[in-house]
């Protein structure tokens, strides 16, 4: 093994270490604050030796999209100068909030495998559901200096794991741990590949967790049409989602009213929340409201008692909520940039688009964005950064190249 090949072992090797740091603060296993400052200093260290060990870094970027997030940037900034913030979003989120999400975009692609980044989330997700699965039949049991629990909903009991909250957070995990563990047993075809598919899968339905068992399937049907069925009409359903995807978020930001036969279905008063997000974002639509408690905000609005405390339940809107029209604009244009960047090229990365078109369905119904620190951020991010590495109108800069002998 070469020079260049350890180089890149190590790498990779660290950056496992990253994500499964980056994903502790969604669990009961360390303390919120502390996993979220650890995995931000870790991320930044983790630049650091990138830099040391290729005597420079190299980024792969779209101008516009890098606009997009820097009038975020603004944005976000503007409302930290009017005091508009509090202890969870502090002084400091629109530094860490919107670089963070910047540097797994059109940096780490350029050092790390995707396939390393599959297989780690593919084999974590599958122990994480191994682990929960005796809290279904014994309930709560301690493991080392945490409990594993499940959650009963609707008079049913569902896997929750070690994850914190509602059985959503470990939904979405499984869910984006099912589609890589199905690429990895695709292209290997090994045994035990497939049995790392079926706990991903099983876990997944176990949780309960409509929004991510519909996202799942949005996007890993775009991954079997492609490999299994027809190349080309790849494309024509592509299309038929991105048009699906679009006039979804017409009738989320209600400028297509909802029939009434969908108003009807009790999404445990989602429609109820979202009508309350869009009356609190009417106040300040133009900036939005700042980096305020979004539950604080939209409880004015609410007249069922029991969902009182709640946020949005859905990443397009908290954009609205915080960031107002110009935040939203810019940050729908760095997703459609991507989207169409991708279907613009003869051959693309589907694992990546798959993964990508189902963590964006999902926010459809839960508080994911591509802005802050959490788990989903950082693999949307990481998702979006492949797919823009292999455009064809990516740019490439060298920060401080060393000169060697």
């Amino acid at each position: 093994m070469d020079q260049n090949d350890w180089k890149g072992y190590i790498v990779n090797i660290l950056f496992v270490f990253l994500l499964i740091i980056i994903l502790l603060p969604s669990t009961v296993v360390v303390n919120t604050t502390i996993g979220n400052a650890s995995s931000i200093i870790l991320t930044f260290l983790f630049l650091i030796i990138i830099y040391s060990i290729y005597g420079g870094v190299a980024v792969e970027y779209v101008k516009s999209i890098g606009i997009a997030f820097f009038i975020i940037f603004l944005v976000l900034l503007y409302h930290i100068h009017n005091g508009r913030y509090n202890l969870a979003h502090n002084a400091f989120y629109p530094i860490y909030g919107v670089l963070y999400p910047v540097i797994f975009m059109f940096i780490f692609p350029n050092y790390i495998n995707y396939r390393v980044i599959s297989k780690a989330i593919a084999v974590f997700s599958s122990v994480v559901v191994i682990i929960g699965l005796p809290a279904l039949i014994i309930g709560t049991y301690d493991l080392f200096w945490f409990q594993v629990q499940a959650v009963e909903y609707s008079s049913v009991t569902r896997l929750r794991s070690i994850f914190e909250g509602s059985q959503n957070s470990l939904g979405r995990f499984l869910m984006i741990g099912s589609i890589f563990a199905f690429s990895e047993y695709h292209n290997t075809s090994n045994t035990l590949w497939g049995g790392v598919v079926a706990i991903n899968i099983f876990g997944l339905y176990l949780t309960g967790s409509r929004g991510s068992l519909a996202a799942f399937s949005i996007g890993f049907s775009i991954y079997l049409i492609y490999y299994f069925y027809n190349k080309e009409i790849y494309k024509k359903v592509y299309a038929i989602v991105l048009f699906g995807y679009s006039s979804a978020l017409l009738f989320f930001f209600g400028l297509i009213p909802w029939p009434n036969t969908i108003k009807s279905i009790d999404f445990s008063h989602r429609f109820e929340i979202w009508d309350a997000t869009l009356n609190a974002s009417s106040n300040n639509i133009i900036l939005g409201n700042g980096l305020v408690p979004r539950s604080e905000l939209i409880a004015p609005y609410l007249y069922t008692p029991e969902i009182m405390g709640v946020n949005p339940h859905n990443g397009y809107l908290s954009i609205l909520l915080y960031s107002g029209i110009i935040g939203l604009i810019s940050y729908l244009s760095i997703i459609y940039q991507v989207l169409l960047l991708s279907i613009a090229r003869d051959e693309s990365n589907v694992l990546m688009m798959s993964v990508s078109i189902s963590i964006l369905t999902e926010s459809f119904v839960e508080d994911v964005m591509i802005i802050g620190t959490g788990f989903s951020t950082i693999i949307l991010s990481m998702c979006f950064g492949y797919l823009i590495k292999e455009s064809e109108i990516s740019n490439r800069i060298i920060i401080k190249q060393k000169t060697t002998d």
